[in-house]
């Protein structure tokens, strides 16, 4: 059974990660699709598709972005010495829970 990933990861590219690393929706979707396989241990494993590395690249260089731009901004707020209202660092933590969700789905 594994070697029929390894066929499909020479032909499809991606990478072959143990089912213990997945969400139990990924490994539901990778034996509906045919990228889950087991072993004659009972070890579990799961084909990602190339799409599926690009997207948690994509997730991941978005989310990293959106943590320096929060750095940058709790830096200026310490520079100029303001202390914000609560009203302020409530506008201030709603842009920044917005900033670090990820719009790519």
């Amino acid at each position: 059974m594994v070697d029929k990933l390894i066929t499909q990861l020479a032909r499809e590219g991606g990478a072959i990660v143990s089912s213990n690393e997945c969400t139990p929706m990924e490994i539901a979707d990778a034996r509906a699709t045919g990228r889950f396989a087991a072993d004659e241990h009972g070890f579990g494993y799961v084909l990602r598709t190339r799409e599926w590395l690009a997207l948690q690249k994509a997730r991941f260089e978005f989310q990293t972005q959106a943590a320096a731009d929060a750095l940058v901004l709790c830096h200026k707020i310490e520079e100029c010495g303001c202390s914000p209202t609560l009203t302020e660092a409530s506008i201030l933590a709603s842009n920044l829970r917005a900033k670090l969700a990820c719009p790519i789905a």
